[in-house]
């Protein structure tokens, strides 16, 4: 159960500082873990140790582009925007929530 006091906590655990300042996008977050993962996910521990192993979060699009041309194998814009609902996600809040 989604309540505030465990997206408080789960905002404060995660490695990305960011959910700190929002708890909207840390609910829909836990929302996204949730309809991804292949396990229930119960405890605030659950959510925290899927997003460590499977994620990666950007605040913005133009965030996201800008960390994939840092990196060797760069992909372009459109290869981005083609993994969009694939492996890369939009949480209604206007973030990119990236599955590696």
């Amino acid at each position: 159960m989604r309540t505030d006091i465990v997206v408080n906590q789960l905002s404060m655990l995660l490695p990305n500082k960011a959910y700190r300042e929002n708890l909207e996008a840390t609910e829909q977050l836990m929302a996204l873990l949730s309809e991804k993962s292949q396990k229930p996910l119960v405890t605030v521990d659950d959510y925290k140790q899927f997003y460590e192993d499977s994620c990666l979060t950007f605040t913005s699009w133009e965030e996201l582009v800008e960390s994939e041309e840092e990196e060797t194998d760069k992909l372009s814009e459109e290869e981005l925007r083609n993994l969009i609902d694939c492996i890369i996600y939009e949480l209604p809040c206007g973030w990119f929530i990236w599955f590696i």
